[in-house]
This record gives structure tokens, sequence and C-alpha cells, in this order.
């Protein structure tokens, strides 16, 4: 299968458009690179701000959720 970028960009905005908002906590959510994988992750998770921020991003199961893994498309 071949990659176009029109896909990637359309996946992209699916995902957050059908969750905009972390289930557990309400923060928004946004699609991130974590090496060669775009994962939509809930914004409070990624940079939580205060001791019960932190507490719960790393306790509660907020939103994570693989978008597409790019390294399946990387050149040999």
């Amino acid at each position: 299968m071949t990659l176009y970028r029109d896909n990637v960009v359309e996946w992209i905005e699916r995902s957050t458009r059908d969750h905009p908002f972390c289930q557990i906590c309400s923060a928004p959510t946004d699609v991130f690179d974590e090496d060669g994988r775009l994962v939509l992750l809930c914004t409070a998770v990624v940079a939580p701000r205060g001791l019960i921020a932190r507490v719960s991003a790393k306790l509660l199961p907020h939103d994570r959720t693989l978008v597409l893994d790019l390294r399946e498309y990387a050149a040999a």
C-alpha cells in the first residue's frame, strides 16, 4: 500500500474530529509523533501542570489512540 500525504492529513483530521476531547478529563486531544507513530493523545497528559495533573496523567487511562504507524511505510 502506498502512503499519500492527503491520506495522512485525512486520518489526522478524522481522528481529531471524532475524538476532540479526552473522555476522562475533557481536555482537548491532538495528534503527536512518537518515533514514527502518529498517536492521538490527551493534551493534559503531554504537559501536565501541577501535582494533581501529573498524578492523573500517570494513573488514569487518558485517551491514547494510534492513528497511523509511519514506520510501516518507511523505505527499506
